[in-house]
């Protein structure tokens, strides 16, 4: 019982501890893209979208959509759109 108790808490402590540089990373860009910074937004999410993130990736798509801090690009907006909602991202559906 403890150590299944003890494997539970090991593995729940990793997977925070992976995910919240993540959120950290994505709660940057939203700060920034929302004063109107979209370099630093784009800086914060492309790794993320790289890495798989659907958060970032939906986040990437828009700003290639709408030209923010990139050049605007639809064709990489509806590749990051697919790859958002194949995994399952309601926004990108």
């Amino acid at each position: 019982m403890k150590t299944t108790r003890l494997a539970w808490l090991v593995a729940a402590s990793l997977a925070f501890g992976w995910t919240a540089p993540a959120s950290a990373d994505l709660e940057r860009g939203y700060a920034a893209w929302n004063s109107g910074d979209y370099p630093s937004a784009v800086r914060e999410w492309r790794n993320l979208a790289a890495q798989g993130n659907p958060d970032a990736q939906f986040n990437m798509a828009q700003a290639y959509r709408l030209g923010r801090g990139v050049e605007q690009n639809n064709a990489q907006a509806e590749i990051l759109l697919a790859k958002a909602a194949a995994q399952g991202h309601l926004r990108a559906i």
